[in-house]
């Protein structure tokens, strides 16, 4: 560090007497036992350029002469910085610091300008989407509703069917067979051949109960009332209430309710008159659109009350009743022989006579040598 630092008084005249264009630049120089140094009062940075002591005590006495140099303390240099520079160092400062702040806010105002832009077109993304669920509700709704309206008018075309119970082909004429064949052709379509009906499988089982109930009664009556669709569109299930209205007779009460026959009272209640049953039945379709699985239940209990005007009476007569599990009567028509044989029915020997019509026959055709 140099002892004193010697400035120049006269920047003018320095500038102006000076042929040295290094000179000319220098504001200041240093002295110390090293020799002249010269230094820049700017930034007070220290030059290369170094004169040994002689020479430099040639261009002190010089200056001196003219009265352009100063000695001032290095410590009263350093405690006395430039006050333009500093000024213009902080205004340098505050420029950038606006500059800086500018561009923040631009870069902030178009990231949330970006935002607004990527919300509102997430916006349209979702009303569209929203457009397109409600036009696919709309289009599965109305699939459903075509399938429902399909099985529904099959279980209203079934109780139409049997509206008044099974024809029996064999007691009546050539009408009467053409009415049993329609029926059951309907239920060759209507239901699968493996159909499930409580704890038996197939056509038959169901024929015969629809026999049963039609030969153990005066005559008979069934109607639909309402049903409700379940399930998914491939395999619905239809839940369909509706009523059974039946007119007793001897046979009601010897093939139903034999209990009734030891009460006279009742049984003189039963007979002729007639009884309205509620009925629930479940169809359970497939994918092909034909009942898989058929259940049935009829509310004798409530039928008996209501014409009884008693729920002791008609839980008295149904005591006994021959009564399956799923409303099946399980009393037979036909009476066993008197060797203990039992007889075919008319449900087994139609059936068999419907698949004999149905098999393939041979061919008959011949050619002539």
């Amino acid at each position: 560090m140099p002892i004193l630092y010697l400035q120049s008084c006269t920047h003018r005249w320095h500038n102006q007497q000076c042929r040295n264009p290094w000179w000319r630049n220098q504001r200041g120089f240093g002295l110390n036992r090293f020799g002249l140094t010269g230094y820049c009062l700017a930034n007070e940075t220290r030059l290369a350029r170094v004169y040994p002591p002689p020479k430099a005590a040639h261009f002190i006495s010089h200056f001196a002469s003219h009265g352009a140099l100063v000695l001032i303390p290095v410590a009263a240099m350093a405690q006395q910085p430039p006050p333009m520079d500093e000024a213009a160092r902080l205004e340098r400062r505050r420029k950038q610091c606006r500059v800086s702040q500018r561009r923040y806010r631009d870069k902030k105002g178009s990231t949330e300008y970006n935002l607004k832009l990527d919300v509102n077109g997430l916006r349209e993304s979702v009303q569209s989407l929203k457009g397109l669920r409600e036009l696919l509700e709309t289009k599965i709704w109305s699939s459903k509703l075509a399938q429902n309206a399909a099985v529904l008018k099959a279980v209203e075309q079934y109780y139409a069917v049997f509206e008044q119970g099974l024809h029996n082909p064999e007691a009546g004429g050539e009408n009467v067979r053409k009415c049993f064949e329609m029926q059951l052709g309907f239920l060759g379509a209507f239901l699968d051949p493996h159909v499930q009906f409580g704890d038996a499988v197939g056509l038959r089982d169901v024929l015969e109960q629809w026999h049963r109930y039609t030969q153990f009664h005066a005559w008979i009556e069934t109607s639909f009332v309402s049903a409700e669709v379940f399930g998914s569109t491939n395999s619905p299930v239809v839940v369909a209430q509706g009523t059974l209205t039946v007119l007793m007779n001897r046979m009601t009460l010897e093939k139903i309710y034999p209990r009734a026959l030891d009460e006279p009272e009742l049984a003189s209640m039963l007979l002729d008159h007639v009884v309205e049953y509620r009925t629930t039945t479940t169809f359970s379709f497939n994918e092909r659109a034909q009942v898989e699985r058929l259940d049935w239940e009829v509310d004798f209990l409530g039928g008996l009350s209501n014409l009884f005007g008693s729920a002791i009476d008609a839980s008295l007569v149904l005591q006994g009743a021959l009564l399956a599990e799923g409303s099946k009567l399980s009393a037979r028509i036909e009476e066993d022989t008197s060797d203990g044989r039992r007889q075919r029915g008319m449900v087994d020997r139609e059936l068999d006579r419907a698949a004999l019509n149905l098999a393939p026959r041979p061919d008959l055709g011949y050619s002539m040598a």
